[in-house]
C-alpha cells in the first residue's frame, strides 16, 4: 500500500502504525574536508546517505511504543522498506538510535507524546 512503512530485521520487518505517522528523509554527505597550504579549502565526497526520522504526532498508544521498542532492543542493522507513490519499493539498511519519549495520563489513559525515531543508513 502506498505510503506504508515497514522497520525490522530482515525477512521479518513490521509495518508501522500509521495513525498518526510522520516520515521524513533528509541525505547527509560523508566527507573529509582539509586546508592546502595556500589555504584552498579540499573536500572529497566519500558517501552521500539517507536519515529518516519517524514521528508519531500528536500521542500513540502503547502498543505502537511497545513494536517500537522491540525493534530496538535488536540492536543491529534494520531493514526500512518504504512504499513509495508509484507503487514501487525501496529498502534501506539502517541503524535506529534511542527513542525519545515522554509518558503523559489523559483521562486515565496513558498516552505516549513527541515519539521520535531516528534512522540512519549504513
Amino acid at each position: 500500500m502506498s505510503g506504508e512503512v515497514s522497520l525490522g530485521r530482515v525477512g521479518f520487518e513490521v509495518s508501522l502504525p500509521r495513525e498518526g505517522l510522520r516520515f521524513r528523509t533528509s541525505k547527509a554527505e560523508i566527507l573529509t574536508e582539509e586546508r592546502t597550504a595556500n589555504g584552498t579549502l579540499v573536500s572529497d565526497l566519500r558517501a552521500v546517505k539517507h536519515h529518516f526520522e519517524i514521528a508519531y504526532d500528536p500521542m500513540c498508544t502503547g502498543t505502537t511504543l511497545d513494536i517500537l521498542e522491540d525493534i530496538y532492543d535488536y540492536h543491529e542493522e534494520l531493514s526500512l522498506i518504504v512504499n513509495n507513490e508509484d507503487a514501487t519499493n525501496t529498502t534501506y539498511t539502517v541503524v535506529m538510535r534511542p527513542l525519545s519519549v515522554a509518558r503523559e495520563l489523559v483521562r486515565d489513559i496513558w498516552l505516549w507524546s513527541g515519539v521520535n525515531i531516528i534512522l540512519d543508513e549504513v
